[in-house]
């Protein structure tokens, strides 16, 4: 019998990662989840069962929110066409993308949709933080640490984009840090 995962991953549907071997733990498992543009999007039950599942039950220790480079789902979402009923996904996005206008507005077209990419797991993270299931599970056993990184599939690496939430105090600190940069 294997031990349960420590690692929750969530990513991108359309990312080309494979976790357990960018984590080194090939062999062990990595419990992971994705979606489009890896959004937690807090009226998404399917996202907080699997949350929920893993902080609570499996009790992992760390939750890990990847998105990577070249994501098209996230240059979708910025563009001025319509995609249907991903629109009403995309708005998650497009959501990000109002909060940062200023800072994205002036970089060219590769670098605000890389950037985009970055502050699109950055709102992941917090969104993770602030659920219940997060809040609760730092309040009984100050686990799990929640991580933010992006894949450069160019590269075939991670960058930690320096977002790591070990409980109440950093998830204050990160929000204070994203007013500031807003």
């Amino acid at each position: 019998m294997t031990e349960a995962p420590k690692v929750l991953w969530i990513g991108c549907s359309g990312g080309r990662d494979v976790p357990s071997e960018m984590l080194g733990l090939v062999g062990e498992s990595v419990l992971v989840y994705r979606n489009l543009a890896n959004l937690i999007v807090h009226t998404d039950l399917n996202c907080f069962s699997v949350i929920d599942f893993a902080v609570n039950m499996l009790r992992v220790e760390h939750v890990i929110v990847c998105g990577h480079y070249g994501c098209r789902k996230v240059e979708e979402a910025v563009s001025n066409r319509s995609f249907g009923g991903l629109d009403n996904w995309y708005g998650h996005i497009r959501d990000v993308y109002r909060l940062h206008q200023n800072s994205l507005d002036a970089l060219n077209h590769d670098e605000r949709v890389a950037r985009l990419v970055e502050l699109n797991v950055i709102e992941q993270v917090v969104n993770v933080c602030t659920s219940s299931v997060v809040q609760a599970a730092w309040d009984q056993r100050r686990l799990p640490q929640v991580h933010g990184w992006v894949y450069d599939t160019g590269l075939g690496k991670v960058e930690e984009l320096g977002v790591t939430v070990r409980g109440h105090l950093d998830l204050t600190a990160l929000l204070a840090l994203r007013r500031r940069s807003a």
